[in-house]
């Protein structure tokens, strides 16, 4: 019959390390962490080139308007040498925030800038030069009145300005000769001045 199993012997030497086996499979990809913080922000980048200019807008409103002429044709009696004598004009022509009274003129009603143009025609028979022009409460404006010499047939003269005029200010048209004697105004519109606000 077989005997007793003896003891165990001692443990042998570690043998070599086999050979590396071959890579698994890459694992599923795991999930998002979360978002960082936001950084420092950049330098502001330079300016870019000025765009190109726009179209013009539409011209505004007048905000005043209107105007004076004689109709008939007049002549004036001037008895004093160097006096202003006022050019009669009976007809307007359509208005906007202006007031067509005392007769002969043409009140303010608001405050700006205005552009003031005349014109006349007319016979100086007087051996004395005139000057026509617009007056400003019953004073001659020296930017819009006009000199003309005698003699001269027919007399013609026609000026423009800007002028700043207050509110109640009344516009009107003269005529001064350095003389005595008649002063013709030619008929149908001889004469006038227009007022056009500005601003």
């Amino acid at each position: 019959p077989a005997g007793p199993q003896g003891n165990t012997g001692p443990v042998g030497p570690q043998g070599d390390i086999g050979p590396t086996g071959p890579q698994g499979d890459i694992g599923l990809t795991g999930p998002q962490g979360d978002i960082g913080p936001t950084g420092p922000q950049g330098d502001i980048g330079p300016t870019g080139p000025q765009g190109d200019i726009g179209p013009a807008g539409p011209p505004g409103p007048i905000l005043s308007f209107g105007g004076r002429y004689n109709i008939g044709g007049t002549t004036l009696s001037i008895s004093m040498a160097g006096s202003p004598y006022q050019i009669p004009l009976e007809g307007t022509t359509p208005f906007f925030n202006i007031d067509y009274l005392p007769d002969n003129a043409i009140t303010i009603n608001e405050t700006g800038d205005y552009e003031i143009a005349f014109y006349l025609l007319g016979n100086n028979g007087i051996s004395g030069p005139a000057t026509i022009g617009i007056r400003i409460n019953d004073t001659p404006s020296t930017v819009l009145s006009q000199g003309v010499g005698y003699g001269q047939t027919p007399v013609m003269a026609a000026l423009q300005n800007v002028v700043t005029l207050n509110a109640d200010d009344v516009i009107d048209m003269y005529v001064t000769v350095l003389g005595t004697g008649n002063f013709t105004i030619a008929a149908l519109g001889g004469a006038g001045f227009t007022v056009k606000q500005l601003q």
